[in-house]
This record gives structure tokens, C-alpha cells and sequence, in this order.
């Protein structure tokens, strides 16, 4: 029940948020839906490895709340951060906008990923089950 609260109050937030900083309607919506489609892709495959693959009769409780959380918090910086870029481009066309703001941003994003990747991939050396789940 409180991860279905959470949800809501973090997804209204953040559209509320996308929509004053983009000031548009439909891009923060596609880059909430793109952050849901994350979250939940994301728990299909840690239920895989963990209830399919490795036979565990459930995940850690926090462990859905905590990754709603964190892939949010972290979609939502990386996607104001490639649309602030974007946005300096009006004279371009959208498709060409995004190539060149995605050029310009990639290499930021790209070590942020490997990083925290990095950085969870060592949560899975604990060798405690609730950190190798939120790994």
C-alpha cells in the first residue's frame, strides 16, 4: 500500500516538475512513461533471476520501493539534463536536436551509468540477498 502512494506522489511530482522545467505537455509524459516502462522492466528482470532463475519465494519488500526510487530519481535528472540541451536548439529540426544533444550529453550519461553500475555491481560482493536484489 505505501509503495502504491509512494508511486503516485512521486509520479505527479515529477510530472509537475517536467512540465515547469520543459514547459511542455507531451515530453514529460513520454519521459514518465519511459521512467515507469524502466522501473517495471527493470523488476520483471530482477524477479526472473531471483524467483525463476535462482528459486527464491520472493523478493525483499524494500526492494521495490527502493528501486522505484532510485531508477526515478535518476531517469528523471539524466532526462531534464538531455532536454535542457535539446532546448537550445530551436532552429533545429527535433530529430536533428536530439542527435546533437545526445552527442553533447552522451558521454556524461554514459559515465554516470557505468559508474552506479559499477558501484551496484559491488553491493552483489556483500553477500547479503537484500543487496545483491537491490544490486
Amino acid at each position: 500500500r505505501d509503495l502504491n502512494k509512494t508511486t503516485i506522489i512521486v509520479i505527479i511530482g515529477v510530472l509537475l516538475v517536467l512540465f515547469f522545467v520543459i514547459r511542455s505537455f507531451w515530453t514529460p509524459v513520454f519521459i514518465t512513461a519511459s521512467l515507469v516502462g524502466a522501473y517495471y522492466a527493470a523488476m520483471f528482470i530482477t524477479n526472473y533471476i531471483f524467483l525463476d532463475l535462482q528459486g527464491y519465494e520472493g523478493l525483499s519488500s524494500f526492494v521495490p520501493f527502493f528501486s522505484f526510487i532510485i531508477i526515478v530519481a535518476l531517469g528523471v535528472d539524466y532526462s531534464i539534463f538531455l532536454m535542457m540541451r535539446f532546448k537550445e536548439y530551436p532552429h533545429l529540426s527535433p530529430k536533428e536536436a536530439v542527435v546533437l544533444a545526445s552527442k553533447q550529453t552522451g558521454g556524461v550519461i554514459i559515465s554516470a551509468v557505468i559508474n552506479l553500475g559499477g558501484i551496484f555491481a559491488t553491493l552483489i560482493l556483500a553477500g547479503l540477498v537484500v543487496l545483491t536484489e537491490m544490486a
